[in-house]
């Protein structure tokens, strides 16, 4: 159940972010909301390796796919 309300918390975290964002963006979203900024950072690598999330051209931005 801890795992599932993890997703959710992340999943509610990221559709909070703009479909393009930079890591600045999503450490000040984590700031925010109360997010610990490691703990953002993970969900992003995670969401990177599963495709959710892509890195554009642009060191540090991202894309929602």
């Amino acid at each position: 159940e801890i795992s599932r309300r993890t997703n959710a918390d992340r999943d509610s975290f990221f559709n909070g972010m703009p479909q393009t964002f930079s890591r600045t963006e999503l450490l000040e979203h984590a700031a925010a909301t109360g997010i610990n900024a490691n703990t953002a950072q993970s969900w992003l690598y995670r969401l990177l390796k599963h495709g959710a999330v892509q890195e554009t051209a642009s060191k540090g931005h991202y894309h929602k796919t």
